[in-house]
């Protein structure tokens, strides 16, 4: 018994060596693969489990490589990693590889049923077994961040890599523990699921740009989730969601309100969870600004203004135009034209012919010789001061 186990562990020297070789190549691989499978997945979490724990303590140690060793050309399913229906040279390197490596540590706190109202979804990759279908046990447990009541799934993994679902009571900040078949516990967090996925790092963006962030649940409502640009707080979502297998929030960052320089866009929400990227905004024409509400009946210096005043400025000198449409965007209210680097407009709420245009929301454009077309967001005309008498006059009720 001694010759057989010195002949083995030597064998397993022998291939290590090998596979040290060959797994640089593999790694390289692995790693394309994995990066194509990402792209695709609309997983909101993974989780990538190493194999190797036969004896379940959660490190891979002499227990582990000893059980191996010794059930050798079995095909005991306790001791086959790979699931490759043997115990042979794979299982004993995927011990091999992973010696020494342990597990997350193990969640402290009541368990209760995953049975709640708030779903999280994570995927989950088993380094080193079969791909496709596949049987194996799983289980799944959720806490805060902060502690407290531990939510605990358990079933099947019908496919490597494959998803499962858990739930919870409520929207939170969580951790995520998995554990499947003979691997290390693996963890995860809401954390990687909260992310911008559009646009990229060190894209140039312009005009009104979509940030699009992927949320880890459908938990969120109205400004749950904030957009800063450098820290400052510039839009807000939470109520309108794309409801894919990972869910996503779009909101509007205006580049054209501010200086052509680099910025760092930071989403965060309501439960903690926090993502930033740094991009650059360009725009032929910046710095707009657009009085979103004016009444030409308000007194001079009164509270609302009583002309839109519409300022800007253009990248480079050039001829350029500002134009007052309707929201069909064809009909032309007014223009005012003028060259150099700035634009400093007063619209008076008149038309082209003098009369007074109707009430409403009217679109700015701004037109610049040699560029495209750029337009800025919506002015309201309206008698606030009419409405405002309207809303007194109507009794309050109890």
């Amino acid at each position: 018994m001694r010759e057989r186990l010195m002949r083995h562990i030597q064998q397993a020297c022998l291939l290590a060596r090998a596979w040290k070789l060959w797994s640089i190549q593999r790694l390289l691989l692995c790693t394309c693969v994995v990066a194509v499978l990402c792209l695709a997945a609309s997983a909101q979490m993974t989780v990538r489990l190493t194999p190797g724990d036969v004896s379940g303590d959660n490190i891979i140690d002499d227990q582990d490589l000893l059980a191996v060793l010794f059930g050798f050309g079995s095909t005991d399913p306790d001791l086959d990693i790979t699931g490759d229906g043997r115990v042979d040279d794979a299982d004993l390197l995927l011990v091999l590889f992973g010696f020494g490596q342990s597990g997350a540590e193990a969640f402290s706190g009541a368990r209760q049923p995953a049975n709640g109202a708030v779903a999280m979804q994570v995927r989950i990759e088993v380094e080193g077994y079969q791909q496709g279908f596949v049987q194996l046990p799983v289980v799944v447990e959720a806490q805060k961040h902060s502690g407290g009541v531990v939510y605990r799934y358990e079933g099947v993994l019908w496919s490597n890599p494959g998803e499962v679902w858990i739930s919870v009571p409520e929207g939170g900040r969580y951790r995520v523990h998995v554990v499947v078949g003979r691997c290390l516990r693996g963890e995860t967090t809401t954390d990687e699921a909260f992310r911008i996925v559009s646009p990229q790092a060190g894209a140039n963006l312009s005009g009104e740009s979509v940030v699009r962030v992927q949320v880890p649940f459908r938990a969120y409502q109205y400004t749950d989730i904030e957009l800063l640009v450098n820290g400052t707080p510039h839009d807000w979502a939470g109520d309108i969601i794309n409801f894919g297998q990972a869910p996503t929030v779009d909101m509007t960052v205006s580049t054209d309100e501010f200086d052509n320089r680099e910025y760092v866009l930071t989403v965060r929400d309501v439960y903690g969870h926090e993502d930033r990227i740094t991009v650059g905004f360009y725009n032929t024409v910046y710095r707009v600004y657009v009085e979103p509400l004016f009444d030409v009946s308000s007194p001079q210096g009164g509270e609302i203004p009583n002309h839109c005043t519409i300022r800007a400025t253009l990248s480079q000198p050039s001829s350029w135009q500002v134009r007052i449409l309707a929201l069909d965007g064809v009909s032309v209210i007014r223009t005012y034209s003028g060259t150099g680097t700035s634009v400093d407009v007063r619209w008076d709420g008149r038309t082209a012919s003098g009369s007074e245009a109707d009430d409403g929301a009217y679109l700015v454009e701004f037109v610049v010789a040699g560029s495209p077309t750029q337009r800025k967001r919506i002015t309201n005309k309206n008698r606030v001061g009419d409405v405002l008498r309207d809303c007194r006059a109507i009794p309050h009720s109890r």
